[in-house]
């Protein structure tokens, strides 16, 4: 049985702003402008300039909505299994899933860091919709593992880091409860998030107009 559905609109916040975004970037450019110019800064004319600012907030709002999301998943932890979190909870683990889990982690978070390295905040903050500077054409790494990772290699990252959590914390009282059907769905979230964005965006073209 599923307990805690309320955890279902934590996990997809990020992914409904990212789709809004995906289809309102020109709105997204005047919501910046507006807060800049609100917060004393000034908004520059240059569209491209515009658009790194555009790139700069997402990635504020993200790492924020983030902070909510984890927020989300460590209070149901809390009420359903407190003692998942804990590190002897974790140790309890049998070794195979720490050992596991730990890789899965690991691999996770090097393709994730490997993506900021290589496309910077701009190439990974929507930068193509908005119309921001971006740097050269990278086909090096993690672009150039094959299959499936090397074309999505931040959300193969992402799902890597996930399920490593999963193997590391989902002790009985969490399965009983329902988190490996969350990870799913939440998994569910990122493998639409990333077919929405081999989509083009339709606002791209008024991006590159907004004021």
């Amino acid at each position: 049985m599923v307990e805690g559905l309320w955890l279902i609109p934590f996990l997809a916040l990020p992914h409904v702003f990212y789709l809004w975004l995906w289809t309102n970037a020109s709105a997204w450019i005047a919501v910046t402008g507006s807060v800049t110019r609100l917060l004393g800064g000034k908004w520059p004319t240059d569209k491209a300039a515009q658009g790194d600012q555009a790139c700069k907030y997402m990635a504020t709002m993200a790492h924020l909505i983030k902070v909510i999301q984890a927020t989300g998943v460590v209070a149901w932890f809390l009420v359903h299994s407190p003692a998942a979190l804990t590190p002897s909870g974790v140790l309890a683990m049998p070794v195979w899933r720490l050992v596991l889990g730990a890789t899965m982690g690991l691999l996770g978070q090097s393709l994730n860091a490997g993506i900021y390295a290589a496309i910077g905040r701009n190439g990974v903050y929507y930068g193509n919709c908005f119309g921001a500077p971006l740097g050269p054409w990278c086909s090096g790494f993690p672009f150039n593992i094959p299959g499936v990772v090397g074309r999505h290699p931040q959300y193969s990252g992402v799902l890597l880091s996930l399920w490593g959590g999963v193997l590391l914390t989902a002790d009985d009282a969490a399965t009983a409860a329902g988190f490996p059907q969350f990870a799913i769905l939440w998994s569910i979230f990122y493998v639409l998030t990333g077919i929405q964005e081999q989509t083009e965006s339709k606002d791209r073209g008024a991006a590159s107009k907004a004021q």
